[in-house]
């Protein structure tokens, strides 16, 4: 899991979370350094639980500061 705090509208902050599980295609792309791979990983396996930073970012994007949106939205 990796969690960023952002800016929230109107004050405070807001947890963005990427999560990834443990799967062993998650774990061979890893192994063989193919970490730019793991976003398309991760997505597929969305009804695992899993849910890429980007994703999370725009599910959240009514939430968080516009500002701070653009700063880390691809």
């Amino acid at each position: 899991m990796n969690q960023r705090l952002l800016r929230r509208r109107g004050g405070g902050r807001v947890a963005i979370r990427e999560i990834c599980l443990h799967a062993p295609r998650v774990e061979a792309v890893i192994l063989k350094g193919y970490e730019q791979e793991l976003a398309s990983y991760m997505l597929s396996g969305r009804e695992a639980g899993m849910i890429d930073f980007q994703s999370a970012l725009k599910a959240m994007q009514s939430v968080i500061d516009p500002q701070e949106f653009l700063l880390h939205a691809r």
